[in-house]
């Protein structure tokens, strides 16, 4: 997942090559391929898990309309970039902020009651997607 996140990533917010344009493209058609396969698993046995609950849903509100699975593998495709990535800059960039400020992480390491507070200060200071302009209003 994580490779496939930085190859949308890549071209979604990066300047590559042409060459390495069609590299990324190529690894993502891998990953398609894998969340169609998995996509497929699920609709065969589902699971107790996100993709599973979509599933279940998606079909029972068109009842008697045939489960599309290129969308359903659209939404999977879709969810494990966002899923992944705004996860993964999230915990880094609050883990790096904490790292840089010594005295907030002892604080947050003497106090647990103040870990939810320092979870929004982090998100804010530094966001899952920087790319995204934000304006505090808080």
């Amino acid at each position: 997942v994580r490779q496939f996140a930085q190859r949308l990533a890549v071209l979604g917010f990066g300047q590559p090559s042409e060459a390495e344009q069609i590299a990324q493209i190529r690894g993502l058609g891998e990953f398609w391929d894998y969340c169609r396969s998995h996509v497929a698993r699920l609709i065969a046995e589902p699971g107790d898990d996100a993709i599973s609950e979509f599933i279940r849903g998606f079909t029972e509100a068109r009842s008697a309309a045939p489960l599309d699975a290129d969308y359903v593998t659209t939404v999977t495709f879709q969810l494990f970039f966002a899923g992944h990535e705004t996860t993964v800059n999230a915990t880094a960039g609050g883990m790096r902020a904490l790292l840089e400020n010594r005295d907030q992480w002892q604080a947050l390491c003497a106090d647990e009651s103040l870990v939810p507070n320092a979870v929004e200060e982090c998100l804010r200071y530094a966001p899952s997607v920087p790319a995204w302009r934000r304006i505090t209003r808080e």
